[in-house]
């Protein structure tokens, strides 16, 4: 799975309700609606709390990838993602690994966030390699283009709570899952 596609699909998690849970599998992320079909869904497609697990990789590919002048990109996808975690936290409070795992991802994620993404490293032959290599089918105007319309949502939901306002802000989730599925399933 590209690390930028989790990224962003992760982002999503945010607006979703508490209890949502993610199913990964090698090119996707799904998200699982708490409610009783939550259970049998993850049970038929044989997820465990541990495939959540995999995220770790892929955030620290994306953490790379936005690190010090890149971070204009994604700051608003960033405080999305610290959200997205803080959510998942809420689903494994009973499990001690999974808690402490997603704690330590939180407190990078925080860290990151208050540093505005700035790391000390000379750039080199290697670094490009990998985030080319981390970036694969996207480009950064794709990642921009998310990132706007997280803040669009994030604005809308600062105004008077409204059904034309939730429709505005279902419409926007809509077209970031549609675009995220997209980019990734390009040749």
């Amino acid at each position: 799975m590209n690390s930028v596609y989790l990224f962003l699909r992760l982002t999503l998690l945010a607006f979703y309700p508490d209890g949502t849970k993610v199913r990964l599998d090698e090119n996707t992320l799904t998200y699982r609606l708490p409610g009783w079909s939550q259970g049998v869904l993850r049970w038929t497609f044989g997820e465990t709390r541990e495939d959540i697990l995999q995220i770790k990789e892929h955030i620290d590919n994306a953490l790379f990838l936005f690190k010090n002048r890149n971070i204009k990109y994604a700051d608003t996808i960033l405080l999305c993602v610290h959200k997205a975690i803080l959510r998942l936290k809420l689903c494994y409070i009973q499990t001690t690994e999974i808690k402490d795992f997603l704690n330590g991802i939180d407190r990078q994620l925080k860290q990151f966030i208050d540093t505005r993404g700035q790391v000390e490293e000379a750039t080199t032959v290697c670094q490009n390699s990998r985030m080319k290599q981390i970036i694969g089918k996207w480009t950064f105007t794709d990642i921009h283009f998310v990132n706007l319309n997280i803040k669009c949502i994030l604005e809308l939901e600062k105004r008077e709570k409204t059904d034309y306002k939730n429709e505005l802000i279902n419409k926007y989730i809509e077209t970031i899952d549609e675009y995220t599925i997209h980019v990734n399933n390009r040749p």
